[in-house]
């Protein structure tokens, strides 16, 4: 049933780095129901072959994102080559990021204004959100939350941001609209 995709060739990876200036190599991901989730597995990346990864006839591999990791920030890119729009707004997106121990973390949206506007992806359009981990708006990190705490550990090590460890990441979901669903996976490293 699963079958490997290689839809997805350098041509998208030059695409992803030279329109953005962050670079988008840490982690992939295409539309899928949550229940398709481990049909869904990162064979091979390369900028020569592009991504090559595991699905099923459930997926929409029309539908896909990048992401890049940083101390403070994530940001994801999502492509919309399907023939529909997809719904997406400040109230209703949703961005998780949760860690090999199975915890999720809601990612911080920051302020309604430095949202992206308009209230889909169009048809052959794309998106592309910066998002924190805590909020760099007023909520203050180190206040106590139980929740950040138990992050900074998993990801950080400590509190001062000094040792990101990406590799404590397992995956990214992205619901765009409160309809669609984007599960990113890490992409293999170089190393």
């Amino acid at each position: 049933m699963n079958k490997i995709k290689s839809s997805l060739l350098f041509v998208s990876l030059v695409l992803f780095t030279s329109c953005s200036s962050v670079p988008m190599d840490d982690f992939f991901g295409i539309e899928m129901t949550p229940e398709s989730e481990n049909h869904f597995n990162i064979v091979s990346y390369s900028q020569e072959n592009g991504v090559q990864y595991t699905s099923d006839f459930t997926m929409n591999p029309n539908v896909y994102a990048y992401a890049e990791l940083r101390v403070d920030e994530v940001w994801i890119k999502v492509v919309n080559k399907s023939d529909k729009p997809i719904k997406s707004n400040y109230n209703q997106d949703e961005f998780y990021l949760y860690d090999n121990l199975g915890n999720a973390f809601a990612l911080r949206k920051g302020d309604r204004h430095d949202y992206p506007e308009g209230n889909e992806i169009p048809p052959g359009g794309s998106r592309q959100f910066k998002l924190y981990y805590w909020d760099p708006y007023g909520w203050d990190p180190y206040a106590g939350s139980q929740s950040y705490d138990r992050y900074s550990f998993t990801i950080w090590g400590d509190k001062n941001n000094s040792s990101f460890n990406k590799k404590a990441v397992k995956k990214i979901k992205v619901v765009l609209g409160g309809k669609t669903t984007l599960i990113l996976k890490p992409l293999p490293t170089k190393d």
